[in-house]
């Protein structure tokens, strides 16, 4: 059977084999394909740690060390020297690196869902709203206006309007999954300006899944009106399988397990699959592959036993091993030279739809938080808190890039300016806030400073049992008999699944 096939059809890549070989027994060890991979995780994995190391002292979040790791390792640094990209970051070895960075993404917005405190939203005030809207409406208006403007610049992909809303949107909108970690790192979480900024956050990603959703219509246009109600539908079921289904299975699993006893391994297996199924489900119908990931996390009943248990058993492999490699994915999409190569103008546009989102959002969320009688310089930490950049926006550039929505001069640029923003605002963060400052006093409150006649607070942190007998003896040795000792005890319980902490007051006898 005789097929035609023209010369530009076809790409041919030489394979590497499994175990074939070994060192001893092939000119090279590393054709070996596995042994590739192998040091390619070695490398990934002290590359990121070293540009953690060393960016430590500049008050830097994982995040960006992480992505400048990535972009060593890719072809704007050492992947230049051709040996060395042939040898270690060969097109198989990129394509495993890939799948893996991708999974790393989907499992990290799992897990963030599992964390995720929805109760915060009933608890929400007035002014959480009023910061929400006019950070998320003001820039949407702010960059359409500009889009509209530069559009005539614009290539043909881009200044379709489902793209430039994406990028306008993508701007506009600061995720839960982007602030989470990076509080948890600047200790902000239990913070007032933290707990105001995550519940911000978890409206603001009510917002953006409205957005995602009409994005989704959007590209559906140029198809029939039943192409359209199909991608309606299929929305519809995959919102009720995640929020009603899943999350009575969850209650089914808690119904199942001892009170006190964490759940069987078989159900932790269950879920973690479950994560992927729910990713290929939300890739399948046109939504993002990240949103299945997250809305399985969300379904998860935060705390003991079924999402404390998910996390103390999957968070270490999944943000020490998985997550360096979608940053070394992301490096590897990069190319420094490729974007100086291009002229300004192809890159002004959207350079500067970008920026005009980000700096309006700073000044939308800046002014009302003013009007809502917030302190200046705790409005402008909220303000900084709620434009940090990372993982969400990262994962939308990689999708944006794979349709062509972006090239990659574009996408180089894009990952340069939502990491920079991130890593200039968190130093700032610190400098500008202390958690510390509304439990600081004047006066000296010790056993030494305490007059006899008065009353002698002490507050006690029991970690265990066995504390509990040492810090009564420390009471009985330091308070004579003519001093008011009051004791307030306070039972430390490490709580692995919630974001949010939890004070559960005992009554008396308990």
């Amino acid at each position: 059977m005789n097929h035609n096939i023209s010369k530009d059809s076809l790409s041919c890549l030489a394979t590497l084999h499994g175990n074939s070989s070994d060192y001893f027994n092939s000119n090279d060890g590393l054709n070996v394909h596995f042994g590739v991979i192998l040091f390619d995780a070695i490398l990934v994995i002290l590359m990121t740690r070293l540009v953690a190391f060393l960016l430590r002292p500049f008050k830097q979040p994982k995040v960006v060390s992480e992505v400048i790791g990535g972009i060593i390792l890719g072809p704007s640094v050492l992947s230049i020297e051709k040996k060395f990209n042939g040898t270690f970051f060969s097109e198989n070895a990129k394509y495993i690196i890939g799948n893996i960075g991708t999974m790393g993404f989907m499992y990290f917005l799992f897990i963030i869902g599992v964390k995720m405190d929805l109760s915060v939203i009933k608890f929400s005030r007035r002014k959480h709203r009023m910061i929400t809207l006019a950070g998320v409406i003001v820039p949407l208006v702010a960059g359409t206006i500009v889009a509209n403007i530069m559009s005539p610049s614009m290539d043909k992909v881009l200044s379709k309007p489902s793209s430039i809303g994406r990028v306008i949107s993508a701007m506009a909108v600061t995720g839960y999954a982007v602030i989470y970690p990076i509080l948890q790192e600047l200790n902000l979480l239990s913070s007032e300006m933290g707990q105001m900024a995550l519940a911000t956050a978890i409206i603001t990603d009510g917002i953006a899944i409205i957005f995602l959703i009409i994005a989704g219509a959007l590209k559906q246009t140029d198809a029939t009106v039943d192409t359209i109600l199909r991608y309606i539908i299929s929305v519809t079921a995959f919102i009720a399988l995640g929020f009603i289904t899943l999350r009575q299975a969850m209650i089914w699993i808690l119904g199942k397990t001892p009170e006190g006893k964490p759940i069987d391994q078989v159900y932790i297996v269950l879920i973690l699959l479950g994560a992927l199924v729910m990713s290929f489900l939300s890739d399948m119908i046109g939504l993002d592959f990240a949103t299945g990931s997250m809305w399985m996390g969300l379904v998860i009943p935060d705390g003991p036993p079924i999402g404390s248990t998910i996390v103390e058993r999957s968070e270490t492999f999944i943000m020490n091993f998985f997550v360096p490699f979608s940053y070394v994915y992301i490096g590897m999409s990069m190319d420094l030279f490729a974007m100086t190569s291009v002229s300004w103008s192809s890159l002004a546009p959207l350079f500067t739809v970008a920026v005009s989102g980000i700096v309006f959002k700073l000044l939308a969320t800046l002014v009302t938080a003013l009007l809502v009688k917030i302190p200046f310089r705790d409005a402008l930490t909220l303000t900084l808190i709620l434009n940090l950049r990372g993982q969400q926006e990262f994962i939308l550039l990689m999708h944006w890039l794979e349709k062509s929505v972006i090239d990659i001069p574009s996408f180089t640029m894009l990952v340069l300016l939502v990491t920079s923003v991130t890593a200039v605002s968190t130093p700032l963060i610190r400098f500008l806030y202390d958690p510390t400052r509304p439990y600081k006093v004047n006066t000296n409150r010790t056993i030494q400073y305490t007059p006899p006649h008065e009353e002698l607070k002490v507050v006690a942190c029991v970690y265990n049992q066995d504390s509990v007998a040492s810090l009564i003896n420390l009471f009985e040795f330091s308070s004579p008999s003519q001093r008011n000792l009051s004791v307030y005890a306070l039972c430390l319980i490490e709580l692995n699944g919630p974001s949010s902490p939890i004070v559960d007051r005992s009554r008396e006898g308990d």
